[in-house]
């Protein structure tokens, strides 16, 4: 059977493992992880946290995540600006939600490691949003 030579980082010494130890070991591990994932999969807060990327698919991850921390039982978020457009009015004292937006900056700068002219540079910055 093929042998391996693997490099003990603590003793400084090289010892011998063979291939099917070390997909033994291997498969002990995948194990491991396969169990502990089910159990997440089956957790109260991993649904909760599913549901709530599936109702915001098209905000950033981070953003979900951001929607997801502040508010569980959030159902559609918008800016106030949009939720006046579409004829719903914010309730005074409502708790805004944090997110971050993206914003273009124009600027003329050079870039340190390619030396070429950057000419836009993209910028996050927080935005309120409410929940219905």
């Amino acid at each position: 059977m093929e042998t391996l030579l693997v490099n003990k980082q603590k003793s400084g010494q090289n010892s011998r493992i063979n291939a099917f130890e070390l997909q033994n070991e291997l498969e002990n591990r995948l194990k491991e992880l396969a169990i502990e994932t089910d159990k997440v999969q089956q957790s109260e807060f991993f649904k909760n946290y599913l549901e709530i990327m599936s109702k915001f698919w098209n905000y950033s991850y981070h953003n979900q995540l951001l929607i997801f921390f502040q508010n569980k039982n959030a159902e559609r978020v918008a800016g106030f600006v949009k939720w006046k457009e579409v004829g719903r009015r914010i309730k005074k004292g409502s708790k805004a939600i944090k997110i971050l937006a993206p914003y273009v900056k124009k600027a003329k700068a050079l870039d340190p490691d390619t030396h070429e002219l950057m000419e836009e540079e993209i910028r996050f910055f927080p935005v309120n949003v409410f929940d219905v």
